[in-house]
């Protein structure tokens, strides 16, 4: 069916609209329609991290693995679904495409436990660990092809996870002083992206392409610019910006002259709980080398 093809193409370039559009239109001929709903609202809340959030800030409930359970549950427990006769959709097709989504989901499950022991145990990670973990899930997600089945759904997946990879060899090399691998592993980090975008950029969005945020990032930058207060070494907040418009809170810091880091994230009914500023200090600190620069100041005194 091209249109799963579509569906999956819109969910690795992150538009959700036209995934929406797409599953509801298959839900009026067969159920494979309703398995691709629960898909999209899963991506959607996966790359929001939903399931990192308290009621507070970082939620740690089951939410979103538990609906990809189901999504599991539903696929193995159902056959696939019996078309229309005059849709003349392939049985076996519809098989191997349940069999893929449940490979993707069962991917998704091991990248979530990857984020939650990172979230958990930021201040003393394990780089170790994580490295393994996340090279354990790509070389997975590698054996079962996501790429070939799911498109740029896949790629998203083994982009992620390769990303992912070298940005925690680098922290890793960059703690040990070893600076030229460190910077070997950040380039590498950042032509993957670099090519994972111009795949996203193949996408062509009818309605809003995800560009909402850039005016008010750029203001943020150029308005602090000369700001040197704003950085982990001189604050123990980050700034502060809400645009009405678009009903979002920006916490920003500075983490040299030329990287900053920028927090998005959506209103609280109260003002925001003290353990996410916390959680956004201690990235900045750590995308800074905050502690190793502080240990080499005090080994020069």
């Amino acid at each position: 069916m091209s249109t799963c093809t579509e569906c999956f193409q819109a969910l690795g370039c992150f538009d959700y609209n036209a995934a929406n559009k797409i599953s509801n239109k298959i839900i009026k001929i067969n159920n494979i329609g309703t398995i691709l709903a629960t898909i999209t609202r899963c991506e959607q809340s996966y790359t929001s991290f939903e399931y990192l959030k308290t009621s507070k800030f970082f939620r740690r409930d089951d939410y979103l693995n538990t609906e990809f359970i189901n999504s599991i549950n539903n696929l193995i427990k159902s056959t696939p679904p019996i078309p229309h006769n005059e849709d003349h959709i392939d049985p076996g097709y519809l098989m191997k495409l349940c069999k893929d989504l449940k490979n993707f989901i069962r991917i998704r499950q091991e990248q979530i436990s990857i984020y939650r022991t990172i979230s958990t145990h930021f201040s003393n990670l394990n780089s170790d660990h994580i490295i393994d973990q996340i090279e354990a899930c790509k070389e997975k997600a590698e054996n079962l092809k996501l790429i070939g089945n799911l498109g740029p759904l896949g790629i998203g997946v083994e982009r992620e996870l390769t990303i992912l990879g070298y940005l925690f060899k680098a922290q890793k090399e960059i703690i040990a002083y070893d600076f030229k691998n460190s910077t070997i592993f950040l380039y590498n980090a950042k032509s993957n992206l670099s090519s994972w975008k111009e795949i996203c950029s193949q996408q062509v969005y009818p309605e809003e392409k995800p560009e909402q945020h850039q005016p008010n990032i750029i203001s943020i930058i150029q308005d602090n610019k000369n700001n040197k207060r704003l950085s982990p070494f001189t604050t123990s907040t980050p700034g502060q910006f809400y645009d009405n418009k678009i009903g979002r809170y920006y916490y920003y810091i500075r983490i040299d002259d030329h990287v900053w880091l920028i927090i998005i994230l959506p209103p609280e009914k109260h003002s925001i709980p003290n353990n996410a500023i916390e959680s956004i200090m201690s990235l900045s600190k750590r995308l800074s080398g905050f502690e190793i620069l502080n240990n080499l100041q005090k080994f020069g005194e």
